[in-house]
């Protein structure tokens, strides 16, 4: 599955769109300029532009700007895109347990 900024969600499978062929260009070449940063904050962990969330007790989403899927506790699937049910307005924090590019490798 991709999902893309604008919210929406293209399935797979795909032998393109992946994310393997960057993380291995990182690692063996520290200076290649690709984003690769991971954070957490208030019931949420970011890779690069996207926030997966708990959003409440019942809900979990997958947001990038839009919103584009939420997933509920009884296991039905929200799909979007929709501005609704998203972490964004959320503050961001970095901890010691998330890293950022230059600790790819190390």
């Amino acid at each position: 599955m991709i999902w893309r900024v604008d919210g929406t969600k293209h399935p797979g499978p795909r032998r393109d769109w992946h994310s393997w062929l960057h993380f291995t260009l990182q690692v063996k070449n520290a200076n290649r300029d690709v984003p690769f940063r991971v954070w957490q904050g208030d019931r949420y962990v970011q890779i690069g532009r996207w926030r997966i969330a708990e959003i409440d007790d019942n809900h979990m989403s997958i947001a990038s700007g839009l919103t584009s899927d939420i997933y509920r506790g009884d296991g039905t699937v929200h799909p979007g895109p929709r501005w609704d049910f998203t972490a964004w307005e959320r503050e961001h924090k970095q901890s010691a347990d998330c890293f950022e590019k230059k600790d790819v490798g190390k």
